[in-house]
């Protein structure tokens, strides 16, 4: 079994620890496979602002600062290197779903280190929780994923 970590929240999981049983042999081709589609559910979570009814506004001075700029005017997103910046990729064993640690804005912080920022608050800012619940809907639909991954990915049919 292969284990995953979201390095945004220190949340590890094994995808479909009790489903792979029946096939343990795709169990890594699984993990792989969730991996990838965690990485395309942020993205899209960004792009389509799915959590906003969750999220507090931006404040008016920030919001005026993106218009200002030409900046996207969604939550999450500014230029866009955020986004870009999200990972899925095998390491030490595992699969790491999160900011890749080496992206920087320029001469500002870490990518990762903001993407903790807005997904747990500041003082001066409030959470608006991204990562979390996308873990929490792959979790909740793990079983439709599997079924898919079988279907589309191996060609068995349950």
């Amino acid at each position: 079994m292969i284990s995953m970590k979201l390095t945004i929240t220190d949340i590890e999981f094994t995808p479909g620890k009790q489903l792979v049983k029946m096939y343990p042999q795709f169990a890594d081709d699984f993990a792989k496979y969730i991996a990838e589609l965690m990485k395309q559910e942020l993205v899209k979570a960004i792009e389509k602002q799915r959590y906003s009814s969750k999220w507090a506004p931006l404040s008016f001075s920030y919001m005026r600062y993106k218009k200002l700029h030409g900046l996207s005017l969604n939550v999450w997103e500014a230029h866009g290197i955020l986004k870009d910046s999200i990972i899925a990729r095998k390491q030490n064993g595992h699969y790491v779903i999160g900011i890749d640690e080496t992206k920087r804005y320029k001469n500002g912080p870490k990518v990762a280190q903001v993407a903790k920022w807005m997904e747990y608050g500041t003082s001066t800012m409030p959470a608006r929780p991204l990562f979390r619940p996308v873990i929490t809907y792959i979790r909740k639909n793990m079983g439709r994923y599997w079924r898919k991954f079988l279907k589309d990915e191996k060609g068995i049919i349950i």
